[in-house]
């Protein structure tokens, strides 16, 4: 039975940024993210939140589009991707099913012109990919992971939701991402490799990620398109965390984001490449300019650091009955006596 409650001093609500997962640029350069925003019925409601980085006060004039649906009646997260102006497309999973059921996903058309929600009519390919990173898109269309019994499929869409052509993927493809000519790179993470495909469907070329690195990746975690060609790897905790690789599969750079101080933290959305050329990431919590070379250079939300508790992940109570508090954002352990 419970004998008393402890509270702990914890940071407040970090708002719009809470809990990033994964985020994107339209082509004016504003950052698109989902929200799941707690109402009023205690149900939690997801969002399609727009900021523009360039404004003095970006999370101030935040755009905000609330879906047709709540947190509660989808599995997973919800992807997204934009696909022309003020438009985006959002897409689910229905709960109470499993992910791996060849079953319809639910697509949302999303206009931030006069913040319309609207189910896409006739939008019913399998399940999507859990992970918020399994749609990618630009003017030209989008494409998303999603599933056909075990196995999954990529399969590319027109900007009015209509597809156009789609691909065997295998059971592990983890990342995709669609660059400013219309080519689709698939990342395969067991055969360490980027399949690139050429409007409609047509394999062009692929490239081998431990013979561009010169070594065997940690874990491969996500892939972006680079503006100037080629694209931007994500390798979790590898060293470094991030490599540039060109249209020809030749490793540019490599560079692992942290802050001034030399602190690293965890990637939320991979390395995002804006139309002015600047790179941005998240840590979960806030969205990151980053330098050539990784430096955090400017942040919008919430600075992390590891002196404060913001975000509880964990906690166990040890043999002294201290309290011992897992930070989510900077995974820093905070220590508390037993009254908190």
């Amino acid at each position: 039975k419970p004998i008393g409650v402890v509270t702990l001093p914890a940071g407040g609500d970090p708002g719009a940024t809470s809990r990033i997962q994964t985020f994107a640029f339209d082509g004016s350069g504003r950052i698109g993210f989902v929200r799941y925003a707690p109402a009023d019925d205690g149900r939690r409601h997801i969002q399609l939140v727009r900021i523009d980085p360039t404004d003095p006060t970006p999370l101030g004039n935040a755009r905000r589009v609330t879906l047709p649906v709540t947190a509660e009646q989808i599995v997973g997260h919800a992807a997204f991707a934009w696909v022309g102006g003020d438009r985006w497309v959002v897409l689910t999973n229905a709960s109470g099913q499993r992910l791996t059921l060849d079953r319809p996903a639910t697509g949302f058309s999303v206009n931030f012109a006069d913040g319309a929600a609207e189910p896409i009519a006739d939008f019913a390919p399998a399940a999507i990919h859990s992970d918020p990173s399994a749609a990618s898109g630009n003017q030209q269309g989008f494409a998303i992971i999603h599933h056909r019994g075990a196995e999954s499929a990529v399969t590319r869409f027109s900007p009015d939701a209509k597809p156009l052509w789609s691909i065997p993927a295998g059971p592990f493809v983890v990342a995709i991402a669609m660059n400013p000519a219309g080519e689709l790179g698939v990342l395969d993470g067991v055969a360490g490799r980027i399949m690139v495909f050429s409007t409609p469907g047509q394999l062009d070329r692929r490239h081998s990620i431990p013979a561009a690195i010169g070594r065997e990746p940690n874990y491969l975690a996500g892939l972006s398109a680079d503006r100037l060609g080629g694209w931007f790897l994500h390798d979790f905790r590898g060293d470094p965390t991030i490599w540039r690789i060109n249209d020809q599969g030749i490793a540019l750079a490599g560079f692992t984001p942290r802050f001034g101080d030399g602190r690293g933290f965890t990637l939320f959305g991979g390395l995002q490449h804006a139309p002015n050329g600047t790179l941005w990431t998240s840590d979960g919590t806030a969205f990151l300019r980053i330098a050539v070379d990784g430096l955090v250079s400017l942040f919008i939300g919430r600075q992390t650091s590891p002196t404060t508790l913001q975000a509880i992940g964990a906690v166990v109570v040890d043999g002294a009955d201290r309290i011992l508090a897992l930070d989510r954002a900077t995974a820093a352990v905070h220590i508390f006596d037993a009254v908190g």
